[in-house]
């Protein structure tokens, strides 16, 4: 179980929903589709400073690193929907490490947000006026759009959405979606079908967080 470490592929059909979901075509950016540019790799793990990366990108080649993805399934070119474990906490926090870095592909497509700066913080004027100071906290709020978005179209309608993001690295770790101010200060809910270390909140609620990235996802779309 768990990733595996694996060469350079085309996007699996898990992956190009995901793009799809968040860019929509991704032809209104770029004269190629963003899903046939782009490959991803699994390594065994990656530096960056003086730290251990989640994930990064560069000429259209985005790695990930396993050692910091050990709760996640083993996500191959033949992963479906269908066939994945959509809300394993692992497999969520895979694919919002995977979209973070499809952001930057998307920047350095639009020759956008080009602040190396490792601002990963981002609040709900930024997200309302597209202000971000650099590219981290664009594609830190790319991802947590998507976070977002795939629980509420594809989770069954009785499902509450999960937005556990603490304690890091543990099972229940879906993403950073305590980079939100309004996602921080939801209290975590109580009740038979949620775990006691989780934090969901109703459909309602998370699409309420999810309308304020409406100008955010526009844009990402082309619109």
């Amino acid at each position: 179980m768990g990733l595996t470490i694996h060469g350079p592929r085309r996007l699996s059909q898990l992956e190009r929903d995901a793009v799809s979901l968040v860019f929509g075509d991704s032809e209104s950016f770029s004269d190629e589709n963003l899903h046939d540019v782009v490959r991803i790799q699994v390594v065994n793990s990656l530096v960056s400073g003086n730290d251990e990366a989640e994930g990064d990108q560069a000429n259209g080649l985005i790695r990930i690193s396993k050692r910091q993805h050990p709760y996640t399934d083993d996500i191959d070119h033949s992963n479906t929907r269908g066939n994945t474990d959509l809300w394993k906490p692992g497999n969520l926090y895979y694919l919002d490490t995977f979209i973070h870095e499809a952001a930057h592909w998307w920047q350095k497509d639009q020759n956008r947000y080009t602040d190396r700066t490792p601002d990963y913080d981002f609040d709900y004027d930024m997200v309302r006026d597209l202000d971000f100071p650099c590219k981290e906290g664009h594609a830190a709020a790319v991802a947590v759009a998507f976070i977002l978005s795939w629980q509420l179209r594809y989770r069954p309608t009785n499902q509450n959405v999960d937005l556990t993001h603490s304690p890091r690295f543990k099972p229940e770790f879906v993403g950073k979606v305590n980079r939100y101010e309004e996602i921080r200060n939801i209290a975590t809910q109580s009740g038979s079908n949620n775990p006691p270390a989780g934090r969901h909140v109703t459909r309602t609620k998370a699409q309420q967080l999810l309308d304020a990235f409406n100008i955010l996802l526009d844009q990402l779309n082309g619109n």
